[in-house]
């Protein structure tokens, strides 16, 4: 599949899925014989597991590859819809694109020699943290019940991350605890976040997601003095991008909702 067909395949599915929880569910204005109640959005707190799938922009991409976050959130929602919102997510990546990284300790045939002489591989991964918090709005569009609609979102944090080196029986003297500072690009910053998707609440407090588009731009800076394989120092500014697919499933915490009723 092309790369460039998935954003609109992510789109689709989506939509189908808000649409056929919206469907499952009763709306919230209520019709009967005296009177028509009118519910108005809940104040709702929760907690929101989310995870995101993320293709690198800028200086990320000249780095790594195609990466995955997992994270855990709280937030707080008020009766006017608006949002307020914390939360740490980790950073999980297995494709690198620095060609240079090792290669003063590779044979040419690209393995490791290890402290007993054999050939081995050794593991390289990406990983990394991000903690922030932000503030967002539901818009009354394309919305099941009033509690549900168009998301807009920021947030603003710290982010580190770095190359992790596995070598998990120490099979390796030159890639020792000390010496993987000289390789592991640890690098660190402020980001920004911007995010439009849709977050649904259902009527039975069961099935509650969100679900869009994400872009994260960091304002990084190198960690280490000196990297080993490059003979430079580590300490260069970056500006680290993502941009991706966001998700989550939500566990809410309701308040009691006003409601109006017309006679």
């Amino acid at each position: 599949m092309k790369l460039a067909t998935m954003p609109k395949i992510l789109i689709v599915f989506s939509y189908v899925f808000f649409i056929s929880l919206s469907k499952l569910f009763a709306q919230d204005n209520i019709k009967n014989n005296d009177f028509i109640t009118i519910a108005r959005p809940n104040k709702i707190n929760g907690i929101a597991v989310q995870a995101s799938f993320d293709n690198p922009l800028a200086d990320q991409a000249k780095r790594f590859g195609f990466s995955n976050k997992i994270g855990l959130g709280y937030f707080t929602k008020s009766a006017k819809n608006t949002m307020l919102h914390c939360n740490v997510q980790f950073i999980f990546g297995s494709k690198m694109r620095e060609d240079s990284l090792l290669w003063n300790i590779k044979t040419p045939q690209g393995d490791f020699l290890t402290k007993s002489g054999d050939f081995q591989g050794v593991g390289i991964f990406q990983r990394g943290i991000m903690i922030g918090a932000g503030y967002g709005k539901i818009l009354p569009y394309l919305k099941a019940n009033v509690n549900s609609g168009i998301l807009l979102n920021t947030q603003v944090g710290y982010m580190r991350y770095k190359i992790n080196i596995f070598d998990r029986d120490n099979n390796f003297p030159q890639l020792s605890a000390t010496l993987k500072k000289g390789y592991d690009r640890l690098t660190a910053g402020l980001f920004a976040e911007a995010f439009a998707g849709y977050m649904y609440f259902s009527k039975n407090k069961r099935a509650n997601a969100f679900a869009g588009f994400s872009f994260v731009y960091g304002a990084t800076k190198g960690q280490r003095n000196f990297l080993y394989d490059v003979a430079r120092s580590g300490l260069d500014s970056r500006a680290d991008a993502t941009i991706g697919f966001k998700c989550g499933w939500i566990i809410p915490f309701y308040k009691k909702a006003v409601e109006e009723k017309y006679y």
